[in-house]
C-alpha cells in the first residue's frame, strides 16, 4: 500500500483499523513478513533468509523527522492495560536474534537519550527494571555479562577539555534524601 507523491502540499496517509464489536475480544491486527521455504541446491535444508517488517517514519529535508510511537491504549474501569512484547525468535542451530536499542549520532548537538521509566502506583509496591544477561548450559562456557560503560569525553582540549561521564547507583530510602553510591 502507499499514497501517491504530492508536489504541493502534505502526502497522502495510510489508515488501518479495527472494526468496533459489542461482544468477546476485539479483533486483531497482525502483520506477518514472508516465509522462505526454498530447499537449497542438492536437496539440503532451506538455507534463505525470512522477510523482514521494517517500519520507518518520514524524513525531513528541513526539520525534524516523523515519530515512531508505539502504545498500548488505557485500560478501562477493571483490568490492566496491554503489555508491549519485544523478543527474537529461538533457534535450533546457531545464535538467536540481537534486540538493539540505539540512537543517532549527532552533528550539531546532544545526542539523544535512552530513557525507561516505571509508571508510578497507588497500591502495593513499585514497578521492578529486571536486567539478566544470558545463561550458558555448554561444559566450561561463561554467563552473559551485564555492562554498564559512562560516554566518553573525547575533547582533549587543555582545561576545557571533555570528561567521562559518571555511572550512579541510587536507592531510596522513605523520607530521607536519595542514597547516591558514584563509580568512575
Amino acid at each position: 500500500m502507499r499514497t501517491g507523491i504530492a508536489s504541493q502540499g502534505r502526502a497522502g496517509f495510510v489508515h488501518c483499523a479495527i472494526g468496533v464489536g459489542n461482544s468477546g475480544t476485539a479483533g486483531d491486527l497482525v502483520v506477518v513478513s514472508g516465509t522462505s521455504a526454498i530447499a537449497a541446491s542438492g536437496g539440503g535444508a532451506a538455507d534463505k533468509t525470512g522477510g523482514a517488517v521494517q517500519v520507518v517514519s518520514g524524513p525531513s529535508s528541513t526539520t525534524t523527522s516523523g515519530t515512531f510511537s508505539l502504545d498500548t491504549i488505557n485500560a478501562g474501569c477493571s483490568g490492566v492495560s496491554g503489555s508491549v512484547h519485544f523478543a527474537t525468535g529461538t533457534t535450533s542451530y546457531g545464535a538467536s536474534g540481537v534486540f538493539r536499542a540505539t540512537t543517532g549520532m549527532a552533528t550539531q548537538g546532544t545526542s539523544g537519550a535512552i530513557e525507561i521509566f516505571i509508571g508510578g502506583g497507588n497500591s502495593g509496591d513499585g514497578g521492578d527494571v529486571l536486567t539478566l544477561a544470558g545463561e550458558a548450559s555448554a561444559d566450561e562456557s561463561i554467563g552473559g555479562s551485564v555492562c554498564i560503560l559512562a560516554g566518553h569525553g573525547s575533547n582533549g582540549y587543555g582545561y576545557g577539555g571533555g570528561r567521562g561521564g559518571g555511572v550512579f547507583l541510587c536507592g531510596r530510602v522513605p523520607l530521607l534524601p536519595v542514597m547516591v553510591v558514584t563509580l568512575f
